[in-house]
């Protein structure tokens, strides 16, 4: 969270031209998401346009192809491209165009506010996702007259960055400011002509009878956590939105692909768009449970390497645990989890570890060895 909000700050630095104190906010950030074994491809992008600010063409270029290459590694297309073009802009002795630079702000903030909202901080979200509908907002009011298909394309985008929004606001407990959201969300489809304009409205009025119970009564609703990957997943209806706005930016040699993923998507019946979503909802469980498993094993290679103190790491492995078992039925997949990251806390503490599941064996059996390289039979 702490890392999160440093990088907010030094983006108003940044539009400031306050360069040292934005790079120093970076750094701070940089070195928080690497004591928590988080890649930190966002700060060095910045890190970057820091150093491009100042003529360092060489830091520059250096820090961009850091965070190219794991914006490579962790399968994000869209942000690799727009670093790419930073890249080419540079070895050509180009200024970044503002629509670049504009689409790397946006980027970088929906990222942070997702990242935020599957931490569980739902004010974080908020605050990161208001301030990408406000550039969006001016993305809106700066593009030139005439060009309605352009115009369309940017409203359908805030369209989306308002839903989402919406749905941070109401992760927040703050129905009425997603009721305001959802509202604005309705009318730029009214004005779109767009198809999920019907949902739209359904998520509305959904939105307004939220708000209108007391904060008990909303409390009660939400007593039991979700599984976190389903908590930010959107419906149906958000997922056609997303991938038109999308379509309008993708490349020509992807057009055709997504427009008949788009086709196909719309011509499911309710029970096929229910097991679609549930069908992604699973992969992106798998994903989040990966990635805590993941960061779980580079924290204890953290200690092996000497790099983190081993009672805070030993401290949040079993934070982690607690949180991935909290609410979970028997046979649930996060209860394995939590049993492998138990495990991990008793190898960093000198303890046998406990029995895992069968699906973390082979993990396990890894850091054994990681951690007791003179060691050949863990």
């Amino acid at each position: 969270g702490k890392s999160a909000t440093l990088g907010e700050i030094a983006n108003v630095r940044m539009q400031q031209g306050d360069w040292d104190e934005a790079e120093r906010l970076l750094l701070e950030a940089l070195r928080l998401r690497h004591s928590l074994g988080e890649p930190p491809a966002f700060e060095l992008v910045k890190l970057g346009q820091v150093a491009q600010a100042r003529g360092d063409r060489a830091t520059a270029l250096a820090y961009f192809r850091q965070g190219l290459e794991i914006f490579e590694r962790l399968g994000m297309p869209r942000e690799s491209a727009q670093v790419r073009e930073f890249i080419a802009q540079l070895e050509a002795g180009l200024a970044p165009t503002p629509a670049a630079e504009e689409a790397a702000s946006l980027a970088a903030l929906t990222a942070q506010a997702r990242a935020a909202a599957e931490r569980g901080e739902a004010a974080a979200a908020v605050a990161a996702q208001a301030q990408a509908v406000a550039l969006a907002r001016r993305l809106v009011e700066s593009l030139p007259t005439g060009d309605e298909s352009l115009q369309r394309r940017a409203l359908i985008n805030l369209s989306v960055l308002l839903f989402n929004l919406a749905g941070y606001h109401l992760q927040n407990d703050q129905p009425a400011e997603a009721v305001r959201a959802l509202e604005e969300v309705v009318a730029l489809d009214e004005r779109t002509g767009h198809e999920d304009l019907e949902s739209d409205r359904q998520h509305l009025e959904a939105a307004r009878r939220l708000a209108a119970l007391t904060p008990e009564e909303r409390a009660q609703l939400g007593a039991r956590r979700p599984a976190p990957a389903e908590a930010t997943l959107p419906d149906f209806g958000a997922l056609l939105r997303q991938l038109e706005a999308q379509l309008g930016e993708a490349p020509p040699e992807l057009r055709a692909g997504l427009q008949a993923l788009l086709n196909d998507l719309r011509g499911k019946s309710l029970e096929e768009q229910a097991a679609f979503m549930q069908g992604l909802a699973a992969q992106a469980r798998r994903a989040q449970i990966e990635q805590w498993a993941e960061k779980a094993d580079e924290m204890a290679r953290a200690v092996g390497r000497g790099a983190a103190p081993r009672a805070d790491v030993i401290a949040g492995v079993e934070q982690m645990a607690a949180q991935a078992a909290d609410g979970e039925d028997e046979g649930s997949p996060w209860l394995e989890l939590a049993a492998y990251l138990r495990a991990v806390a008793a190898l960093l503490k000198g303890e046998a570890a406990p029995p895992v599941p069968a699906a973390y064996a082979a993990r396990l059996s890894a850091l054994q060895s990681a951690l007791n390289p003179s060691n050949p039979n863990p």
